[in-house]
């Protein structure tokens, strides 16, 4: 597993994020959460020192749900600030479009069980070291707000995915802006 790359202070964090939107033919979305959370986000993670961003993603699918994919595009590149145990946090986020490699497997079932490992140095997230069992599961995008779905501005994104990369700003205190 790579070093992240992480930027702390006492107060303020910053890291990066690559994540995968796989969708199904009943227009669905896969999310998951760590077990004990309420918080559902798309499957991915941090972005290692010297790991592009494809191979960020690859790596966290196969870590955490253990299947390969292929990343398709690039659909959007989003600038996240929030408030996270009293530090505010700036993520860049970038989302693509992603299948499977296989044509059948795990991800085929409406609910499915993965794992997370946590390093002693991913601690800015406030969580044990170790392995956390993860949860996968399918939603239909248009009741993702039924859901604690994070970021909140992917549920609209998600009902009409861009044809070229957007690039977003997004904040709890209203900075929201596309660019």
């Amino acid at each position: 597993m790579p070093t992240k790359i992480v930027i702390e202070s006492e107060k303020e964090w910053f890291g990066s994020r690559a994540a995968g939107v796989m969708l199904d033919e009943k227009n669905r979305v896969l999310l998951c959460q760590l077990k004990g959370d309420d918080l559902w986000v798309l499957p991915g993670g941090g972005i290692g020192l010297h790991e592009t961003l494809h191979e960020t993603i690859e790596r966290e699918l196969t870590e955490e749900a253990n299947f390969e994919i292929t990343v398709q595009r690039l659909l959007w590149v989003i600038e996240n600030f929030f408030i996270f145990h009293a530090k505010k946090h700036h993520i860049l986020e970038f989302y693509f479009l992603v299948t499977p490699k296989e044509p059948t497997g795990i991800w085929e079932q409406d609910e499915f069980k993965g794992q997370e490992e946590f390093l002693p140095t991913d601690n800015f997230w406030h969580l044990p070291t170790g392995k956390t069992p993860l949860h996968f599961k399918w939603f239909d995008i248009p009741n993702l707000n039924e859901i604690n779905f994070k970021p909140a501005i992917l549920i609209e994104l998600l009902k009409d995915l861009p044809q070229h990369p957007m690039h977003l700003v997004w904040d709890t205190y209203g900075r929201n802006t596309e660019i």
